[in-house]
């Protein structure tokens, strides 16, 4: 296992995770029926989640009673029988997810520059000279906008479920 490198293929639903920097390497949780994926350190009660176990309960809480659920976090949850994907980030938004929706799938990354390599391979990559403007202004970007109009963000405090096959 070399964090800077890391890679999991998994078909048919499609499941790539590719982690490039050492600093932010997720906790990775793979069973039969799910992976769970944390990037942070979420805290259930007064425990951190540090194993398999506490995943399964931090999930079990997200799901739930996220409120019970405290810390900087976002956790994928990729179902293998539904071929879904659930994610749940933290009510203060520490880790971005930056999503791209293009012909060929959806993308979600915490890296906005593997991101905007996707959307170039994807076709043309469209700057928001009105995002752009905003930072300019107002020193920071409102809502779930970048600059690229093709990426938005997750916004905080958000659970999201993709289903494979569904619009």
């Amino acid at each position: 296992y070399r964090p800077d490198s890391l890679e999991i293929i998994e078909e048919p639903g499609h499941l790539y995770v590719e982690l490039r920097k050492k600093e932010h390497s997720p906790q990775i949780y793979s069973g039969e029926n799910e992976v769970i994926i944390i990037f942070g350190t979420p805290v259930v009660g007064s425990t951190v989640v540090k194993d398999r176990q506490g995943a399964k309960e931090l999930v079990r809480r997200l799901k739930y009673s996220p409120q019970e659920v405290d810390s900087v976090f976002v956790v994928f949850v990729y179902s293998r029988p539904g071929r879904s994907c659930k994610i749940f980030s933290d009510r203060f938004g520490f880790f971005v997810v930056y999503i791209l929706q293009s012909s060929s799938g959806l993308l979600f990354s915490t890296s906005y520059s593997a991101v905007i390599e996707c959307a170039k391979a994807a076709g043309s990559v469209t700057v928001d000279y009105s995002a752009i403007f905003e930072f300019l202004w107002l020193r920071r970007l409102f809502g779930s906008k970048t600059y690229l109009t093709e990426i938005t963000t997750l916004p905080y405090g958000t659970i999201l479920e993709v289903e494979a096959g569904r619009k």
